[in-house]
């Protein structure tokens, strides 16, 4: 009886400990209920993510932690000074993290990596290299036929060998690869863990993850070196079938021999700490409050970029052009021939350039690279819709400075706190997008 008594006082004991924690995870997780459907993309990446994480997620129970605080405070206040979803989706992903390994025990690193890897912060990352990628991918890849004595040229991200034009798409260029390739990556880190009973320190293993970026890229340039070489055009079962060869003998084989060495040779060993079950509860209660009053603050002031800019009251003099400002601050310039689109920009926001705009009303894009005109460098391409053929160019614009490299005009709009804006000009024909970039690019209607 006294027995049943002692057990009975444990339990209830421990149940007391545990509904704390309980209140403020359901919190957080009715916020991300009511973010991530609107915000997380559920593509075959995620999925695979999502199936991988049971299986890595090593808890040690009884080692408490503290180590996410810092990344938890610097995504909270980033989220309260930026009312965004990425910035609210980290905040809640590390608060969450931090709960947990404070109250439960300490997550592995693989776990909290791939959490990341899936989610679209990854993906806004990924898009700001995914252009400048490609069309170093086409370029290079021609240089390397044409050194092996084959009639190869490129124009930005179109490839021509002889009477054939291969595009150099974004499936193409394996960025969709490169997160699957990461999260194999980390599987396979995960797997060797739990086998050699040792865990991998972060700093090596964000440099395997770096090298694994690495072998992607690399096996990228030999995917479509062969398919050009060979002329497996897309739709065909041998052009998908060359991407899964090449993503395993480089990206995968290549993983699996390096990282139990890796792991074995720099890992560290497994400490068993057994921990009471009761001492299952909320530490430093009043941080977790604090952390929780902030995100639900953030998700309270959460807006759209769309509208953080209220119609434009600018009056841009550009003759044979007339003007209609539409929402979020865009700016409609039409003449008989052109079409321009002058779109506000924030340093911090996600990119979306006309890749993405036009692909979204359902145009494909074609040819896409960059020129020079007036000294001043932009990007160009074609858009097909059916019949209709537009030729379009874009640039990042303040007034005084000119841009396509995303650091570079991101930085200065930080540094300098002066307000870009996306500039996208298109026209029915080259001839007439030529006339339209020259002339307004000598008329600075920004400034």
């Amino acid at each position: 009886m006294i027995s049943y008594n002692v057990v009975t006082v444990k339990r209830y004991k421990q149940y007391q400990n545990l509904w704390p924690i309980g209140l403020i995870a359901i919190a957080y997780l009715s916020i991300g209920l009511w973010l991530i459907p609107q915000y997380m993309n559920w593509d075959a990446n995620a999925c695979m993510g999502l199936l991988m994480a049971p299986f890595i997620g090593n808890i040690k129970k009884g080692q408490y932690s503290l180590r996410y605080f810092a990344p938890a405070l610097i995504a909270v206040a980033l989220a309260l000074i930026l009312p965004i979803r990425t910035a609210l989706f980290a905040a809640i992903l590390f608060a969450i993290v931090l709960l947990f390994e404070n109250c439960i025990g300490k997550l592995d690193f693989v776990f909290v990596l791939i959490l990341l890897l899936i989610s679209p912060v990854f993906k806004h990352i990924t898009r700001l290299v995914e252009l400048p990628l490609r069309l170093w991918l086409s370029e290079d890849v021609a240089g390397v036929l044409s050194f092996i004595g084959l009639q190869a040229s490129s124009a930005g991200n179109q490839i021509a060998i002889g009477k054939y034009e291969f595009s150099v798409d974004p499936a193409c260029a394996g960025l969709n690869m490169l997160i699957t390739s990461l999260l194999i990556c980390l599987f396979i880190v995960a797997a060797s863990q739990q086998k050699l009973q040792k865990r991998l320190p972060l700093k090596y293993l964000l440099a395997l993850l770096v090298g694994a970026l690495g072998l992607n890229i690399a096996c990228n340039f030999f995917r479509i070196l062969t398919l050009v070489l060979f002329k497996f055009m897309p739709g065909t079962v041998m052009h998908d079938f060359i991407g899964l060869v090449c993503l395993a003998l480089y990206v995968i084989i290549p993983v699996l021999k390096l990282a139990p060495l890796i792991v074995d040779k720099l890992g560290i060993q497994h400490q068993s700490i057994h921990a009471p079950s009761l001492n299952i509860g909320l530490r430093h209660s009043i941080l977790h409050v604090l952390i929780l009053v902030a995100v639900l603050l953030s998700s309270y002031r959460r807006i759209n970029l769309d509208t953080i800019y209220q119609p434009s009251k600018k009056d841009i003099k550009l003759p044979g052009y007339r003007q209609t400002n539409l929402t979020g601050g865009i700016i409609k310039l039409q003449s008989e021939t052109t079409l321009i689109y002058i779109k506000p920009t924030a340093y911090y926001a996600p990119e979306h350039d006309p890749t993405v705009c036009w692909t979204g009303s359902g145009y494909q894009f074609a040819k896409v690279g960059k020129q020079t005109i007036n000294g001043i460098q932009l990007y160009t391409g074609v858009l097909k819709k059916g019949k209709d053929k537009l030729y379009t160019a874009w640039w990042f614009d303040n007034g005084r400075e000119r841009s396509i490299n995303q650091v570079e005009w991101r930085w200065h709009a930080l540094r300098t706190e002066q307000q870009f804006y996306l500039v996208n000009v298109s026209a029915s024909n080259a001839a007439d997008l030529n006339r339209a970039l020259g002339h307004l690019l000598s008329h600075n209607i920004l400034q």
